[in-house]
């Protein structure tokens, strides 16, 4: 009989300490791929078109694009090589995009945006307002920074809030979530915009220059890190710490386990 309750006091004991570690990672997410992009990757949807590039290289992927040629990747359903072995979330379950990446001098027109078969999250960076067949190259230089998509409800075209980056040749972090119809965007760690998002019957994810039948992108974006979560956590662009209801569940498991502790 005492080995038996000594038995069974392991066992809950263990019980206890797994589940005051999961009520610590229960305020954080569950990252569905890390991996960098590659001609051939199984994780993503990699589109490099005549004329263009994507080379992988000490740590880092460099997209370098050309006129009326694209290079992308991401997870689209139009790719014409094979889909990711993952899909992205729902409104309700939200996806979270995390790029950390910089540009070659001179560079213009590339993006990020995600659609989630209801509404669209959009990054464009260095934007020379340029989106259709004309003559882009005389436009003025790029926006030094970048614009996030946005939708007001008293307008009829979809709003875009700029937020100026003095120097996009270094690397920085740029993050949204979209989630249940609202974006909220982040540069550098702040949170430059929050609120309605743009509607889009889509579903796909895209990072780099999809303009292959515009002259607008130029030059190169060097990819350092990305990092995609199909179900984040609300929080995620907030706080990196744990909820308090995490700490409680955290700290119940831990007194569980001191009072069996001490019952053995």
């Amino acid at each position: 009989m005492t080995s038996f309750v000594a038995s069974t006091a392991r066992r809950i004991a263990k019980a206890c300490v797994l589940s005051s570690l999961l009520g610590f990672s229960a305020g954080t997410m569950a990252t569905v791929v890390t991996t960098l992009p590659k001609v051939g990757s199984p994780d993503w949807n990699e589109v490099v078109q005549p004329g263009a590039s994507m080379v992988a290289s000490s740590g880092v992927v460099t997209m370098t694009t050309a006129n009326y040629r694209g290079v992308w990747f991401g997870n689209h359903p139009a790719a014409s090589d094979a889909d990711p072995s993952w899909t992205l979330g729902t409104s309700s379950q939200g996806n979270w995009l995390s790029l950390e990446v910089a540009f070659s001098s001179g560079a213009s027109d590339w993006m990020a945006f995600v659609a989630d078969g209801s509404h669209l999250a959009r990054i464009e960076f260095l934007d020379t307002g340029c989106k259709t067949a004309v003559a882009c190259y005389t436009s003025p230089a790029p926006f030094q920074g970048v614009r996030v998509m946005y939708k007001d409800a008293s307008q009829a075209e979809a709003q875009y809030h700029d937020v100026a980056i003095a120097d996009m040749t270094q690397f920085h972090t740029y993050e949204f979530l979209l989630k249940n119809g609202v974006v909220s965007y982040r540069v550098d760690g702040n949170v430059v915009f929050s609120g309605a998002a743009w509607s889009s019957s889509a579903t796909s994810l895209l990072i780099g220059d999809e303009t292959g039948v515009t002259p607008s992108g130029t030059g190169a974006m060097v990819v350092r890190a990305v990092r995609m979560d199909t179900a984040p956590v609300d929080n995620v662009l907030v706080s990196a710490v744990p909820e308090p209801a995490s700490i409680l569940m955290a700290l119940a498991g831990l007194a569980v386990c001191g009072f069996f502790g001490r019952r053995r």
